[in-house]
C-alpha cells in the first residue's frame, strides 16, 4: 500500500505563478527544478541554520525526512504541486504526517508569503493518500 500526506493551501490566485516558493519559504526544501531557492535560504536564516545544507550530513531542517517528492508532468521531482479542484492551490507532498507544530509553522509561514505577494489564503486541509492494490488472476489458454 502506499501512502502518505497532502498539505492543502486553497488560494485565490493562480497556483503555478508561486507553488514552487511557496513551499520553499514554508518548509526550506527545494525541489529538482531549483525554484524558490531564495525562499529556501530564507527559511533557513530564519531558523538558525546554515545555508547551504551540507550534502552528506544530516539536515537540521525539520521538514526534510518527512518531505515527498513526486514527479510532475515533466518527470522532474518537486516537493508541491498545483492541486485540484482549480488552479489556484498548492500541495505540499509529505511521507508521513507532519507534527501539529510543523503545520503551524507551515500556516504561520504562509501568511507571511501570501501577505508580501498579495494572495488571499482561504483554507487550509491535509489530505491523507491511500492507494491500494489488488492482484486478478489472467488466464491465457494455449493455442
Amino acid at each position: 500500500m502506499d501512502s502518505g500526506y497532502v498539505f492543502i493551501i486553497e488560494t485565490d490566485k493562480f497556483a503555478g505563478n508561486f507553488n514552487r516558493k511557496m513551499c520553499a519559504y514554508a518548509t526550506g526544501v527545494l525541489g529538482a527544478s531549483r525554484g524558490g531557492e531564495a525562499e529556501a535560504r530564507e527559511f533557513y536564516n530564519h531558523r538558525g541554520l546554515a545555508w547551504p545544507p551540507e550534502y552528506g550530513y544530516p539536515d537540521p531542517n525539520p521538514f526534510c525526512d518527512i518531505i515527498a517528492e513526486i514527479p510532475d508532468s515533466e518527470c522532474c521531482h518537486e516537493p508541491s504541486a498545483i492541486w485540484s479542484p482549480g488552479n489556484t492551490n498548492v500541495g505540499i507532498f509529505f511521507s508521513e504526517r507532519p507534527s501539529n507544530e510543523l503545520m503551524t509553522l507551515m500556516q504561520e509561514r504562509i501568511f507571511v508569503f501570501a501577505q508580501r505577494h498579495n494572495i488571499q489564503i482561504k483554507h487550509f486541509r491535509l489530505l491523507k493518500k491511500e492507494t491500494a492494490y489488488t492482484e486478478q488472476h489472467i488466464f491465457m489458454s494455449e493455442s
